[in-house]
């Protein structure tokens, strides 16, 4: 099959092939995105089921590249999929060049242009010719990070995830056993809720080492109160989402499973921080607008129990995070955004727990609140080991950059030239166990050696 043209690799237009997301307009002429997958987003799932991206050339291969740092598998099923980035203006500032064909849900009222039949094409092309028969109509459509307020040009790369409403049919994973690596999304709600922070005025509680509350004991006195709200603004753990596709890795180390989300939810997050279980899994987790969101609770040392000056953000506080294919470091973003306060946000949490009260509103004054968690925010530096294979294994390369010579190598511009263009033509960039002779051709001759080249 065809790949990409060359216009569409080196400019990215601002325009949809696949729709995921609808949007409505009230009287006031403001827009809000529904929660339903709309028709032919459905449609197009369809077709995407069962297909295998092998083909380095096609412009799925260049978006699932983007999202695992060059790591993704191949071949790379998309059934697997259930998160998808969207292509909007931060889409196209971070991954420069890197197609995608989602639709932008907050682009200007909802209106993003559709791109031309020819440009979907290349998409397109990929799938099924016939959608499969499965029912994708009572899919729940969940937009990332839930931010609000601020210019949406500002925003970081954002998302939509699906799952099913009323059964474990999509998005929603099945239980794993331990020390498994699920993707994730998270971000801060703070000052909404203070996640893992013991809350005012709870002195008759200690935080872990995890010794303290055994399931079935009465609570202390001063989480008594929270139990029948999950912890009311102080809900205990880090809440984190299962969401293949979002390139973002968490390890569920020692965990337990829940089909349900548990009425002592705060109980059993105190009882599993004692127990040294560090994540528990929910397949119908909380009740975001009645869909019951999956949910991955980390209840490891960090996530209870934190004092008050030291709340948590969207980084998790334990290194449990990974990029790429579970491979990479994962630099965590926590860049502020602005989000509204007010008394219609409030309520709910005013109802809970009286007593424990959101900062007062101020309309003047907008909150900062934490970004969300993005393994791109800090560009991973390959070792120069894999800069010399590299250059080694492609006399090419070693001869139009370097002259013949390792020596006169310009390192940053070889790693420039790999994310430019190398990754896309196919060539290998990691070392393996047989260091690589390069020879006249471009190919290379291996020998056996533990010396680094």
């Amino acid at each position: 099959m065809a790949g990409r043209s060359s216009s569409a690799a080196n400019h990215i237009a601002d325009c949809y092939c696949i729709p995921l997301c609808g949007t409505v307009t009230n009287e006031s002429k403001l827009f809000r995105l529904t929660h339903d997958l709309v028709d032919e987003g459905a449609r197009l799932l369809r077709r995407m089921r069962g297909v295998a991206v092998e083909d380095v050339s096609s412009p799925w291969a260049a978006y699932l590249d983007a999202i695992y740092d060059g790591h993704a598998p191949r071949p790379y099923n998309l059934s697997r999929l259930s998160t998808f980035y969207v292509n909007s203006p931060a889409w196209r500032r971070k991954y420069p060049g890197v197609p995608n064909p989602f639709k932008d849900c907050w682009h200007l009222q909802g209106k993003q242009p559709q791109c031309a039949p020819t440009d979907c094409d290349q998409w397109l092309q990929y799938l099924r010719a016939q959608p499969t028969e499965e029912r994708m109509d009572e899919l729940f459509v969940y937009a990332w990070p839930r931010i609000r307020g601020g210019d949406h040009n500002s925003f970081d790369v954002r998302l939509v995830q699906l799952y099913s409403k009323n059964d474990a049919s999509f998005g929603r994973e099945p239980a794993l056993p331990n020390n498994s690596w699920v993707e994730v999304i998270r971000s801060s709600n703070r000052p909404y809720f203070e996640e893992g922070v013991v809350p005012p005025n709870c002195h008759d509680w200690e935080p872990p080492p995890r010794n303290h509350y055994h399931l079935g004991e009465p609570l202390p006195a001063c989480w008594e109160r929270l139990a029948s709200s999950g912890g009311g603004r102080f809900p205990q753990g880090c809440w984190a989402r299962p969401a293949p596709g979002s390139g973002v890795w968490l390890n569920t180390g020692f965990t337990e499973y829940h089909q349900q989300l548990p009425p002592d939810l705060l109980q059993r997050t105190l009882d599993a921080s004692r127990r040294g279980v560090d994540t528990l899994q929910v397949t119908f987790g909380d009740p975001y607008n009645g869909a019951h969101a999956p949910l991955m609770l980390v209840t490891g040392d960090g996530c209870v129990g934190r004092p008050q000056s030291q709340p948590l953000r969207a980084c998790l506080p334990e290194r449990m995070l990974r990029g790429g294919w579970h491979d990479r470091p994962c630099g965590c973003d926590e860049n502020a955004h602005y989000t509204d306060l007010n008394s219609v946000n409030l309520h709910g949490l005013e109802t809970q727990v009286p007593e424990q009260q959101p900062p007062p509103v101020n309309p003047d004054k907008p909150f900062l609140t934490a970004g969300a968690i993005n393994c791109r925010a800090q560009p991973f530096v390959p070792p120069l080991e894999h800069l010399h294979c590299y250059v080694l294994r492609y006399t090419d390369l070693l001869q139009s950059f370097c002259r013949g010579e390792l020596a006169a190598c310009p390192w940053n511009t070889l790693l420039a030239h790999w994310e430019q263009a190398g990754r896309a033509e196919g060539r290998k960039f990691e070392c393996d166990h047989k260091t690589p002779t390069p020879s006249a051709n471009g190919t290379s001759r291996h020998h056996t050696s533990t010396k680094r080249p």
